[in-house]
């Protein structure tokens, strides 16, 4: 995937070398250089990675190549920023700009030296270039880029010489797909068995070519693998090899020397007055049938076409365009997920008691996947029983094993290949799934639709929940692929993850993930190339102290941002600010604004205030000051307010008519704050009202046993708590309960204990 960042950064070049920067005049043939180099380097690249997990010379040179080009990109974003700079302030007054100048000459000096070393680096990279191409070079017409895809279809034959006691599950689905076939209708039509790999499609449609009914009803029948680099001859020289084969008849003379159109002749003559049955295995692309389709004889007499494909947008169109189906490979069923794993993990016999937990953690990790079922099974049935660490070890590293065990390969390179031939530019967003924790729902922005579209096409992301338009909304990553790509942002730079189980602290990388509960996790040094940061699962005061280490000594300097989207729906900042861009009060599609560790010194909400679709507003340690002003008749759709370790905030004041269809208010870990908000008590919408780790003295106001001063203004609303985090979960005290037990004749308050992420809207 090296070339897609190579691509990437590349477009940014040539971006930077038509704006023609005044700033970089100096360096223009240094960047030239650059690109030129990096252009050359693109071809070999798809070939390298290839070669990449064989060879650790190929492996350290792809990873130098990676290396610079996100150093390049960083470069270019800082010299973009000077550029704008040097434009912006060229109209200024003297003072102004003696002022700029000094404070930018080092920073432009340093630009200048970076670049020059970049071009070192890829001089370097250059020469070790030539040497790969000459040692791995490989004629045009048998790319090795195709190696690992050729030993995975070698393997796609084994689906015809499965036993019938070694398959589960697809009673139900042979006889659709059966019934499909022989419906009388004498049209063409095309039948198409779609999934992820190591579904079983392939064994499926075995199971269905391979039946009484149709041996019956059709006279002829041939089984082809088309493949990702089919080529049309090969394809029709198999076809028309099978039915004369089948009809033990010789095949034509220099059939292996004909022409496209000759083979498309013959396979048509032959096919003329038969009823057929064909099998294409393993199709790409729309244009690989359609090839094919011209060798068909057009008439009626009940012609059936099944195909295999990874590909959801191929299966649909090849099936519509003939009234044909598509029938969707589903995973297998609990029963029969336990079926198959016994039979291959305890050569059917009955699991262990004392493995059941740790199988049962395995086969959810496999997804209804009979291919993983199959080859992990395998793996464990060589196992010994007794030893219950060494199952345990598999199940916790499972994305290591399927990393280096060579006994995983065949399942490791059929599932690759849903990320064979992606674009260069879904690359990056199928390495960015990696940040998701196990089971996380995926919320799929509408900004992102197309490419969201093309990963769920290939099944990389599975729908799991749709909006009432029908789009979808939440997606989900299956579980092994999770496991696949885990451990390649790493070895990228692309991306790290910090959990509980690995808790290796990154030296660099572009994007970082935070998982659970990190405990004291200790930060090594800063993480200067962060572009980006997320947290799953973060709950506990240790771990959020973790994340202020991260983000002690960043800055976002956004007052360059004279343009920002005019459609952005969510805005997210982290990082000190020192001051909010007054262009935020244009951005009118605002719905959600989240401030994490921003530490504003100004108030933000004059900002903020007429935002017209605001709806959803959060602050996590995102302002110092003492007081937050809701000013009259502002913020007229909020409904969601959340304030976080706001350290020196004393006062919250709500003028008359400020957010009227307020819905939920959470404040926590606010220590200074002396009372609930003013005027809170004419917050009528306002239902949900939490607290989190405020002291005992600010709690002891809202409790009307204990004539608390401030209880009557919060009377009103449905639901009021106070939670705790105490030995590991929070504790949630309800003051609505406690009234009721109270009145009631019974004392003490319900307590709830919950384990989940609570403080958040």
């Amino acid at each position: 995937m090296a070339d897609s960042a190579v691509i990437f950064v590349l477009e940014k070049i040539i971006n930077l070398l038509a704006e023609e920067v005044i700033l970089l005049q100096g360096v223009k043939r240094d960047i030239q250089y650059i690109k030129d180099e990096l252009e050359r380097m693109i071809a070999f690249l798809g070939v390298a990675d290839a070669f990449e997990e064989g060879d650790a010379e190929v492996k350290v040179w792809v990873r130098q190549v990676r290396d610079v080009a996100n150093d390049i990109e960083d470069v270019i974003n800082e010299s973009m920023l000077l550029s704008y700079d040097h434009h912006f302030h060229g109209s200024c007054c003297f003072i102004a700009k003696s002022f700029f100048s000094i404070r930018n000459i080092k920073s432009r000096h340093k630009l200048v030296f970076e670049i020059q070393a970049i071009k070192s680096r890829v001089h370097h990279i250059a020469v070790v270039h030539q040497r790969y191409r000459y040692k791995y070079y490989v004629p045009e017409q048998g790319s090795s880029s195709n190696q690992a895809y050729d030993t995975a279809n070698d393997r796609r034959g084994d689906a015809l010489l499965l036993e019938e006691t070694k398959i589960v599950g697809i009673k139900n689905s042979r006889q659709q797909l059966i019934g499909w076939l022989v419906e009388d209708d004498p049209r063409l039509k095309i039948v198409s068995s779609v999934g992820m790999g190591g579904s079983g499609k392939t064994t499926l449609v075995k199971k269905v070519y391979k039946d009484a009914a149709a041996k019956k009803n059709f006279n002829s029948l041939a089984w082809i693998t088309v493949s990702m680099s089919f080529k049309v001859k090969e394809v029709l020289k198999d076809m028309i090899q099978q039915l004369y084969d089948e009809v033990k008849q010789p095949t034509p003379e220099s059939l292996s020397t004909m022409s496209s159109n000759r083979l498309k002749i013959i396979a048509k003559v032959f096919l003329q007055s038969r009823t057929y049955v064909l099998v294409f295995d393993d199709v790409w692309s729309i244009q690989a049938l359609e090839a094919i389709r011209y060798a068909l004889p057009d008439v009626n007499n009940e012609r059936r076409i099944i195909l295999t494909t990874l590909l959801l947008d191929v299966a649909s169109f090849c099936s519509t365009e003939t009234n044909g189906y598509v029938y969707e490979v589903k995973p297998l069923s609990a029963e029969e997920l336990w079926i198959l794993f016994c039979r291959k993990a305890f050569h059917g016999n009955s699991c262990p008691s004392c493995l059941e937990s740790i199988s049962r953690n395995i086969l959810k990790k496999c997804g209804g996947l009979p291919l993983a079922i199959v080859a992990i099974g395998g793996v464990l049935a060589t196992k010994n029983r007794n030893k219950i660490r060494e199952w345990g070890m598999l199940n916790h590293n499972l994305g290591l094993a399927l990393d280096s065990n060579n006994k995983f390969e065949s399942m490791r390179i059929v599932l690759l290949l849903n990320f064979k031939d992606l674009p260069y530019y879904l690359n990056p967003c199928v390495l960015h799934l990696s940040i998701y924790n196990k089971d996380h729902l995926i919320e799929l922005e509408d900004v992102a639709d197309g490419y969201l579209n093309e990963l769920i096409n290939r099944s990389l992301i599975h729908p799991v929940q749709y909006n009432d338009d029908g789009s979808i909304k939440l997606g989900q990553i299956h579980d092994l692929y999770r496991e696949l790509i885990f451990l390649k942002p790493r070895d990228d730079n692309f991306t790290a993850t910090v959990d509980e189980q690995n808790k290796l602290w990154p030296k660099k990388t572009q994007r970082l993930s935070l998982h659970g509960m990190l405990g004291n996790l200790q930060v090594k040094g800063p993480v200067t190339k962060l572009r980006s940061l997320l947290t799953f699962g973060v709950a506990d005061p240790q771990s959020f102290s973790c994340i202020s280490q991260v983000l002690e000594n960043e800055i976002l300097d956004l007052s360059y941002m004279l343009l920002p989207p005019p459609f952005l729906q969510n805005l997210y900042l982290t990082g000190h600010i020192v001051k909010l861009p007054k262009c935020i009060q244009a951005l009118n599609s605002l719905v959600k604004i989240y401030f994490r560790w921003t530490r504003l010194t100004e108030d933000p909400l004059k900002y903020l205030q007429d935002l017209p679709n605001l709806v959803h507003l959060e602050f996590l340690v995102g302002y110092t000051g003492e007081k937050l002003y809701f000013e009259q008749r502002k913020f007229q759709k909020l409904k969601l307010l959340n304030l976080d370790k706001l350290e020196g905030l004393r006062l919250i004041t709500i003028g008359e008519g400020v957010v009227p269809h307020l819905e939920k208010m959470v404040i926590q870990r606010c220590a200074f704050l002396e009372s609930v908000p003013n005027e809170i008590e004419c917050l009528l919408n306002l239902k949900v009202l939490e607290f989190f780790d405020m002291p005992n003295e600010f709690i002891t106001t809202l409790h009307p046993d204990k004539q608390g001063a401030d209880s009557w203004k919060v009377s009103h609303i449905h639901e009021v708590c106070y939670t705790y985090w105490r030995d590991g979960c929070w504790m949630v005290h309800s003051l609505k309960e406690k009234d009721s037990n109270q009145m009631s004749g019974h004392s003490g308050a319900v307590v709830t204990r919950t384990y989940g992420r609570r403080n958040s809207l």
